[in-house]
């Protein structure tokens, strides 16, 4: 049967429905009908998923060893299933939990990422001990911390999910995303303590601050701004030693630390780190912000030595600024010579 007389068929019944586990035969529907070159709208109302449902699934086909920017992701895949000869069952059944595209791997154990957004409900309706249904399900399947939670392995969900809910006797989406990304994220104290109690501060912001860091989509970028800040163990680097490292100039160092620091505050995110960027945002917004709202300037120059002793605190306190989103220059010029 066509793709076409499949699509057309008002009676034909969907091969599945929205959070359905993916089945060899769907996939084989899938790929013959992204070669028979059918809408991907059209395919989506046929497998009864959505659109993006669709694409993700196109995604996984990637092999592992292919390096692809990610706004070409879609248009390399649908374009190589046109070749018959084109292996996209390997990759299916050998999913990477590495980079896709500009982004990088996430920190997680070696085993296969949770693969479908039915599993997350899986794990969190098992977590819960109760089962979603009708608005609250629909609720659950449109926040857009899936988006980040489906990036991970399901052990990891399992791990951090019930340690959430035992402690707070409920498993809120947001926190289990930003938690998976960065363990300890939602157990932070809020702005107003951290502004009482001195010594928990710097600790807190040097994780607020990883998280924000952690979210760079870019790998090189990222490591570089991290060893700056001496977030990768073993204390800052100057600008010599990690071009040392890395095999590049200090100024070539210099650029790919701004842009790091720069990407924080784009709409771009690192897969499964945006929820927990969001969190990172909110809270050092807070933390930094006046009784009137306003940019404590004096404030984010204090937390900045306080809390990376060792770096030049006008560099931290630029990362700190991309991170809410507010203007450098508030924060007066990076001054790190070195």
């Amino acid at each position: 049967m066509s793709i076409g007389s499949r699509a057309e068929g008002a009676g034909d019944a969907p091969l599945a429905s929205p959070g359905a586990r993916w089945t060899g035969e769907e996939d084989e529907e899938l790929v013959t009908a992204v070669r028979a070159g059918a809408d991907l709208a059209v395919i989506a109302a046929q497998h009864g998923r959505t659109r993006g449902a669709i694409v993700s699934r196109l995604l996984r086909m990637i092999p592992g060893t292919e390096s692809i920017a990610q706004e070409e992701q879609l248009g390399w895949i649908m374009a190589r299933l046109a070749d018959p000869s084109f292996d996209w069952r390997t990759p299916l059944a050998h999913p990477r939990p590495g980079r896709r595209g500009s982004g990088a791997p996430f920190t997680a154990p070696a085993t296969a990422p949770a693969s479908e957004v039915g599993e997350v409900l899986g794990i969190w309706q098992r977590i819960n001990g109760s089962e979603l249904g009708g608005e609250r399900r629909a609720g659950f399947l449109a926040s857009p911390a899936l988006g980040d939670l489906v990036q991970f392995p399901a052990d990891v969900l399992w791990e951090h999910g019930r340690r959430l809910y035992q402690v707070r006797g409920r498993l809120l989406l947001n926190d289990w995303a930003a938690e998976c990304a960065v363990p300890g994220l939602t157990e932070l104290p809020d702005a107003g303590d951290l502004r009482k109690v001195l010594a928990r501060t710097g600790a807190s912001v040097r994780t607020l601050v990883a998280a924000a860091v952690a979210s760079v989509p870019d790998e090189g970028d990222r490591e570089v701004l991290e060893r700056r800040l001496g977030l990768s163990g073993g204390g800052p680097q100057t600008l010599a030693q990690i071009g040392a490292h890395l095999g590049i100039s200090r100024e070539r160092v210099r650029q790919r630390a701004d842009r790091a620091a720069k990407s924080i505050a784009s709409a771009r995110a690192r897969t499964g780190y945006r929820t927990a960027r969001a969190k990172a945002r909110a809270s050092v917004s807070e933390l930094i912000s006046g009784d009137d709202g306003t940019l404590d300037q004096n404030f984010v120059m204090a937390i900045a030595e306080l809390s990376f002793p060792g770096v030049r605190p006008g560099n931290v306190a630029q990362v700190i600024m991309h991170i809410v989103g507010a203007s450098t220059a508030a924060a007066g010029r990076a001054d790190d010579p070195g």
